[in-house]
């Protein structure tokens, strides 16, 4: 794949998409609040998402034909439901070390095991789920801009400290996204009533705007502090972790979204994913339009896809390992671009919203041949107490150093017959042969005659 230019990406795409552009803002149109049209009908659904929703049918009712057994207690085909890496990468990521390693060993045999296992993980839940999710929800905000009898509305999320991610469909280009506005804190307050205040942000598609049709993607600079005054440093955001495997078909995902550009709302039940397409998940959930750009999250709310189309309660999203391929194969840009664009694949700091840590630091293995090959990052970390930090090293030379001698090649000592010491010393050594190296009779005697009071019998 040639690389993308990110100024120009999708300018010459434009005029031949006009139609479809025109076909798809009717899905996005807010004519009033709450009323979208075709919410929940499937217009928030491209033809190329609505083809591969019908095409994979038969897999789909394999892959749910299977979890039924699962939850009836009867055997499993779990080669049926997922593949051997992404289960293997989603037992080590839940730090289930050694059912990992067993499952390399011997997949036949403990394939089901791991699987039936990982998805029980999922029912009860520490409180920790609701703290983390709602630090989530804090950098995702509803995107909108005026069109013709209302607002275009979806929903964005910050993937680094100043870089916002949306879908493709939602801002198509550098003027589109100057136009977006982009609220946070948009979620009705306890009262069940008010909003109260929102933040709203303004994009900067100058510092970087890169959007790709196939994946249905887009990213857009986000100003640092708002007319307010106030920061996004504090918002977090959520890391492009490029591992596949981040959820297993039969766990459940979370979607945090602005459906029909509403209030903020989170969809937690009766989300199942239901299969991986290629670069895509296929998933079970409530969402309208309005939701796409949506982030969705595995149960330790890390970001496994990009929420982008739905027919029904049947929904697709944009596999975040995809995503992160695609952009390190390469594109071109300024030296700012590029920078915000490195601060995406490679976070300066890591982000405050809190995620479940992976337990072993091992690479997705390859799998090939029965064999796993994968790379192992090694970090060891000793502590022996308080002791002060070294001091710097010194610099190294530049000029090689000579290798120490071998001490089998060294020269035999010179030795001088006129130092007065040496006399005695080799006397001492000649005697040491003869000496008692411990008397225990001598060792009490000398003992009892040092504490004459205190003498232990």
């Amino acid at each position: 794949m040639s690389k993308k230019d990110l100024s120009k990406r999708d300018s010459s795409k434009k005029d031949k998409k006009s139609a479809k552009s025109k076909k798809d803002a009717k899905s996005k149109v807010v004519a009033k609040p709450g009323a979208v049209d075709g919410a929940g009908a499937g217009a928030d659904c491209s033809p190329a998402a609505r083809k591969r929703l019908e095409d994979r049918r038969p897999e789909r009712q394999t892959k749910e034909a299977q979890l039924e057994r699962i939850a009836v207690g009867k055997s499993v085909d779990w080669r049926a439901v997922d593949g051997l890496d992404r289960l293997y990468e989603r037992a080590r990521r839940l730090g289930m070390v050694q059912e990992a390693a067993d499952l390399l060993e011997d997949p036949d045999a403990n394939g089901a095991k791991v699987l039936e296992k990982i998805i029980a993980t999922n029912e009860l839940l520490d409180v920790r789920f609701l703290q983390v999710g709602a630090q989530a929800a804090r950098c995702i905000g509803r995107l909108s801009r005026p069109v013709a009898g209302g607002l275009k509305v979806g929903t964005g999320f910050l993937v680094s400290p100043r870089v916002m991610m949306t879908n493709h469909h939602v801002i198509s280009s550098r003027e589109e996204a100057l136009e977006m506005t982009w609220e946070l804190d948009f979620f009705v307050r306890e009262d069940h009533m008010a909003t109260g205040p929102t933040q709203a942000f303004r994009l900067q598609p100058d510092g970087l705007f890169l959007a790709d049709e196939d994946l249905d993607f887009a990213l857009v600079a986000v100003e640092p502090v708002n007319d307010a005054g106030q920061s996004l440093a504090d918002r977090g955001f959520h890391t492009l972790i490029p591992q596949s495997g981040k959820a297993i078909v039969g766990e459940r995902l979370n979607i945090i979204q602005h459906p029909g550009g509403d209030p903020q709302k989170v969809a937690l039940h009766d989300n199942k994913l239901i299969d991986v397409v290629e670069d895509f998940l296929h998933y079970r959930t409530d969402t309208q339009g309005g939701s796409s750009g949506s982030p969705v999250f595995n149960q330790q709310w890390d970001l496994v896809a990009l929420h982008h189309a739905a027919r029904g309660n049947l929904n697709e999203g944009v596999r975040i390992s995809r995503i992160v391929a695609f952009l390190r194969r390469g594109v071109d840009g300024n030296e700012s671009s590029l920078g915000l664009l490195a601060g995406v694949l490679s976070p300066p700091a890591a982000s405050p919203i809190e995620t479940a840590p992976v337990a072993v630091g091992a690479t997705t293995p390859t799998i090939q041949d029965g064999r796993a090959h994968w790379t192992i990052p090694l970090h060891v970390s000793v502590a022996l107490g308080d002791l002060p930090s070294p001091a710097p090293a010194d610099p190294q030379p530049t000029d090689p150093q000579p290798a120490d001698p071998d001490p089998t090649d060294s020269p035999d000592p010179v030795v001088d017959d006129n130092d007065p010491l040496l006399g005695p010393a080799l006397d001492a050594l000649a005697d040491a042969d003869d000496l008692e190296y411990y008397n225990p009779a001598a060792d009490v005697a000398d003992r009892d005659a040092y504490y004459p009071e205190h003498v232990l019998r």
